[in-house]
């Protein structure tokens, strides 16, 4: 589903006219051996979002961090109150790696990447640009993990299209996980265990999806395992990283997040008690 995306990505790129450029920023310098840029389409869709990204050139061997960072990552936090004619802005996360480095479990992006955002242009505004102006710090990692700001300061003219912008930003949010609505679709719900304190779920056809699969909790900083194989069964299971009871969460959602055969997914699910699991 992905690749033929990507396909038609390329193909509308290629017979597609030649159009105004909108402008692309400079790279910055935010930590040795570590370059950001600003990518904007400068187009609005119809529902009133303009789709923008931030370009990563990071050497081998650095990295900087997805929506939940893990054990030693520093959030990607942004201040976009200063904007003009703008509503909201919402990063879209690709899938991440997990890695652990010195004994440290972290999800994490690394190299060259794009994170796309969306950028949710003002009804009310009668003009033709807007301004983007964001403080943005996060963490990027080397042999040492340090917090680096990016400052965004750009005017959006409205009424433009980047061609090969827009191919690059569409391409990276083909890797953004989309909400699973499939008719087959895996984990319809987790189940928590109290007498070991963990949360189970019956696995996917789908084994990659199974590799894949990452659990949170929605505006909770709590972070787990990698699913593993309950012995003597296919059941999966997930394990605070820290000592914390799970009971309070019982009748709440969890987000699952997971990539496959045919591309990246998340949902959110009922937590129910272990008993409710029909095995």
């Amino acid at each position: 589903m992905k690749s033929a995306l990507l396909r038609a990505l390329i193909l509308s790129a290629i017979m597609a006219p030649t159009s105004v450029l909108a402008e692309t920023g400079p790279w910055v310098d935010v930590a040795p051996g570590a370059k950001i840029r600003l990518l904007t389409s400068d187009y609005v869709d119809p529902n009133g979002k303009m789709l923008a990204g931030l370009e990563f050139q990071l050497r081998d061997g650095m990295k900087t961090y997805w929506r939940i960072p893990g054990e030693s990552g520093i959030p990607l936090t942004a201040n976009w109150s200063n904007s003009q004619n703008i509503d909201q802005v919402n990063f879209l996360w690709p899938m991440p790696k997990r890695t652990i480095s010195l004994g440290y479990f972290d999800y994490v992006y690394d190299q060259d990447f794009v994170l796309p955002f969306e950028v949710e242009i003002s009804a009310e505004s009668d003009k033709n640009v807007a301004l983007l102006n964001g403080d943005l710090l996060m963490g990027i990692c080397g042999e040492i993990c340090v917090p680096v700001t990016y400052n965004i300061a750009q005017s959006l003219p409205l009424d433009q299209k980047d061609i090969s912008v827009s191919f690059t930003l569409e391409a990276a949010k083909a890797y953004v996980p989309i909400n699973d609505d499939r008719a087959n679709a895996p984990f319809n719900a987790v189940y928590f265990d109290q007498s070991e304190n963990k949360i189970w779920v019956k696995p996917s056809s789908d084994a990659e999806e199974n590799q894949t699969l990452i659990l949170d909790l929605p505006n909770q900083n709590l972070l787990f395992d990698v699913p593993q194989n309950r012995p003597g069964s296919s059941l999966l299971s997930f394990e605070p990283l820290k000592e914390v009871s799970l009971v309070d969460h019982v009748g709440m959602s969890a987000r699952l997040t997971y990539s496959g055969r045919e591309g990246a997914f998340e949902k959110q699910v009922p937590i129910l008690l272990f008993d409710a699991l029909d095995q």
